[in-house]
């Protein structure tokens, strides 16, 4: 009758589980001093991460000038400053204003080849080349290449029967 109706391996069980989660409370919980210099190692870390992509960008900013590049908005590749069109993508930069002639004589920019075709580029970004023996001249670059590209591939219009 000391017992009352209870099983003594019920209660030993009982013991072992709530003692497991017991263990499980004290694990989770933590010191609170552990805690906050966990953090403020953390906040340090992160400070300096900050610090050195800083002067990672600092870095490139003064390459750039330095070496006459630029990056692509559209591929992010890095081209020279005076590219009017990204080699990699076929990005067209629009001209700065700053960097026109101001009233001055045109001049050469930049000559090149596209699809084996020889090109002058001016300071007025207009493009001359000369094609299938005619001298044609351009507003810009991207139409240049347009023509050349479509006399390359020319498209099926609809009626033509050339």
């Amino acid at each position: 009758m000391g017992n009352k109706g209870r099983s003594v391996g019920a209660g030993v069980a009982l013991g072992i589980l709530l003692g497991i989660f017991g263990v499980l409370i004290a694990a989770c919980l933590s010191d609170t001093k552990v805690d906050t210099l966990r953090i403020a190692e953390i906040r340090a870390t992160t400070a300096a991460a900050q610090a050195a992509v800083a002067s990672a960008n600092a870095a490139a900013r003064s390459f750039h000038q330095t070496s006459n590049t630029k990056d692509c908005p559209r591929c992010a590749e890095t081209i020279k400053a005076a590219a009017i069109v990204c080699r990699y993508c076929g990005h067209e930069f629009q001209p700065q204003a700053s960097k026109l002639p101001t009233g001055g004589p045109i001049s050469i920019l930049s000559t090149g080849e596209y699809h084996g075709v020889s090109f002058t580029q001016y300071t007025d970004y207009s493009v001359t080349a000369t094609v299938g023996g005619e001298t044609k001249t351009w507003d810009g670059a991207l139409a240049f290449r347009q023509y050349i590209d479509d006399r390359l591939n020319p498209r099926n219009i609809p009626g033509d029967r050339g």
